[in-house]
């Protein structure tokens, strides 16, 4: 094994070190509009109150009007705020109302009503969220929802759900995907975003594209909209809006209308735009200065200088991992000694989650590399991730001195 992997001792810094400080990032308002269907508002509130930490969120409900019962068992409840409206405002207007009632340091989570939150739900959101500065928003995957954000998952009754779920959401910033829009079933935004760009658009009332508008002002801002497929929610699928299929199709035309009206651009062409800018700003602008200083490491070319030039571009967000992926795999013969490279340059740099996600790939191509599990494990165990450590390490058929010292000190640590 090569002595640049003993880096024993090291502090740690990034996306993982949230998982042990959460407490120490910004509480989250979640805010959830209400009308009618109190069967699922109930099932909504109580998994909210079940599976998010104590002392870490409060509850922003905005009632448009209910009259089912659900305004009078909002009533009954503790510890939430509560906005009711006198009629049904739409949900862009009530999420506004919601997002300027709650705590004004708070992070803001738009939730809708007929989901069921789970464990682990809003912790592993926020550590995405908190892993890059250029990150501005986060959303989960579900079982029922547009833009891809869905997941396969079977399961017959909420028990089994949960189950699911318990074992879906490991955080693993190997399963966090760049999107240009998010749909707004459960959305996470940062404060600072909220501050700079301002509230939803009420010109999509009753509601339809406030999502694709908001999710185009925070790119347009700079910020990165992040799909986190290490957090699932369970979404019974737009209860409110789906009951006439006619007038919801009239409105999604209408709201079409006013976003091409806005921006000058369809939206779906929009998001077929910036998927392709995408592509181009990691192929065109960086790729060639990229590849240049890959085939130097590759080769041990002013390896230290070319490597260290790497790590300050991907600090500075100049490359991202798409880019270098797309790099190695289209430049590079040694892929997996590349990867577990740049790897160990970024753990060293503190960028833990983007070190693992690389590694990851490199576990991917080729599943028998001792130094990608030996990288793995090593930094699996040092972030707490004991259980991952052992399996991977289990997982060598020939392990060496190296690898039975990294085991024997991981189980020693776990049985502590």
């Amino acid at each position: 094994m090569n002595s640049e992997k003993s880096i024993k001792g090291m502090e740690y810094y990034s996306a993982y070190g949230i998982k042990d400080n959460l407490n120490n990032i910004p509480h989250t308002s979640i805010v959830i509009l209400t009308y009618n269907n109190l069967e699922y508002n109930k099932l909504c509130i109580d998994s909210i109150r079940k599976y998010t930490r104590k002392g870490t969120y409060e509850i922003v409900i905005v009632d448009n009007n209910s009259t089912d019962g659900t305004k009078e068992w909002l009533k009954t409840q503790n510890n939430l705020k509560i906005i009711f409206n006198d009629e049904n405002d739409g949900f862009p207007k009530g999420c506004n109302q919601g997002i300027n009632a709650s705590e004004k340091n708070n992070d803001i989570l738009l939730l809708n009503n007929d989901t069921i939150v789970t464990p682990n739900w809003l912790d592993n959101l926020k550590i995405c969220l908190y892993s890059s500065k250029n990150i501005g928003s986060v959303g989960s995957v579900t079982n029922s929802c547009s833009n891809h954000q869905t997941v396969q998952a079977e399961y017959n009754n909420i028990n089994e759900m949960i189950d699911f779920a318990e074992k879906y959401n490991k955080s693993n910033p190997s399963l966090w995907e760049e999107r240009v829009r998010l749909v707004g079933f459960c959305m996470l935004i940062k404060r600072e975003v909220v501050n700079k760009i301002g509230l939803l658009d009420e010109i999509f009332t009753p509601g339809n594209f406030e999502d694709d508008d908001y999710s185009f002002r925070m790119r347009s801002a700079g910020y990165k909209l992040i799909l986190c497929k290490d957090s699932y929610i369970h979404h019974f699928g737009s209860t409110s809006f789906n009951k006439d299929n006619q007038k919801y199709a009239e409105l999604l035309n209408t709201n079409r209308e006013k976003f091409k009206t806005k921006w000058g651009v369809d939206p779906h062409s929009i998001i077929d735009e910036q998927i392709t800018n995408l592509s181009d700003s990691n192929t065109k602008i960086d790729d060639r200065n990229l590849k240049f200083l890959l085939r130097r490491i590759e080769n041990n070319i002013e390896y230290d200088e070319s490597l260290s030039e790497v790590l300050d571009n991907i600090y500075e967000d100049d490359f991202d991992y798409d880019s270098i992926v797309m790099s190695i795999d289209k430049h590079i013969i040694k892929k997996e000694m590349l990867l577990n490279a740049i790897a160990l340059g970024c753990y060293k740099e503190g960028m833990v989650d983007f070190s693992l996600r690389l590694l990851m790939k490199s576990y991917e191509i080729n599943l028998a590399d001792k130094d990608t599990i030996y990288n793995i494990a090593y930094i699996a165990g040092k972030i707490g991730e004991k259980e991952l450590a052992i399996s991977f390490l289990n997982s060598a058929r020939d392990k060496d001195d190296e690898m039975l010292d990294l085991l024997h000190d991981i189980m020693e640590e776990a049985n502590e």
